[in-house]
């Protein structure tokens, strides 16, 4: 094999190298990416479901019709924000967490929607003022209750984030790392036989022209090949010949 076909494959593994070791960066990006907006979306989650809950306090300390309205406009936006992680986080167990989130969801809105009740029917007596006063604790409990339940839910795809993350920047590492040891130990390799060949075939046409410049035309270049140093061999051999 001749000098520049050796030193082409250098040339050749080096780009190989360089494409796998982007084409790694370009996959590990995505999924960080990805992991990244898992790790927002969770955060986006547990804001709108404690920001609901202040409305939800307000609402049942007050009565406050605008905040009902903000309540039932953060469970809207609740409702979207699940839809998306639903559609985005493909992980099987993040969507066992999300579809209990959907369905937490769903008896949190009844719930709410009992104390809405609760609050604006009509109560003609003291006693029916007091068994409704006490529905509607049941009901708050029973919310808050809901409120820790949906913390832990949330808590779970923010750290099933973090450990996608970490396991994306791990293989990124050990494929990079895979790349540069395959590279290394392919261009050592052939610089090493490319030294061995060359510094051979060096002393053998140094010793030939020592030779032939004694004045000994009859002697012979032994480079055996089929690269440039054989071709330089037999013009010696020819001149001398």
């Amino acid at each position: 094999m001749k000098v520049k076909q050796r030193l082409k494959i250098n040339s050749i593994l080096t780009a190989i190298t360089a494409l796998v070791i982007l084409l790694v960066l370009l996959l590990g990006l995505n999924e960080v990416r990805k992991a990244v907006r898992a790790s927002e979306l969770s955060n986006s989650l547990i804001t709108a479901f404690l920001e609901r809950s202040t409305f939800r306090s307000d609402y049942v300390r007050t009565g406050n019709e605008r905040a009902k309205k903000q309540w039932l406009a953060k469970h809207e936006q609740i409702n979207l924000l699940l839809k998306s992680a639903s559609d985005k986080l493909r992980n099987p167990e993040d969507q066992k967490t999300i579809l209990e989130l959907i369905k937490d969801q769903e008896i949190t809105g009844k719930l709410f929607s009992n104390i809405v009740e609760s609050r604006e029917r009509p109560k003609p007596d003291a006693s029916s003022a007091d068994m409704a006063q006490e529905r509607e604790d049941r009901l708050t409990a029973q919310l808050e209750m809901r409120l820790y339940d949906k913390a832990l839910l949330v808590g779970q795809l923010h750290e099933s984030a973090k450990n996608h993350l970490y396991s994306v920047l791990m293989q990124a590492s050990v494929g990079i790392t895979g790349a540069l040891a395959v590279l290394i130990a392919a261009a050592v390799i052939n610089t090493w036989f490319m030294n061995r060949t060359f510094m051979d075939r060096i002393r053998r046409l140094s010793k030939g022209v020592t030779v032939i410049g004694g004045g000994e035309l009859d002697y012979k270049v032994d480079v055996i090949g089929n690269d440039e140093f054989t071709e330089l061999s037999d013009a010696f051999n020819t001149m001398s010949s």
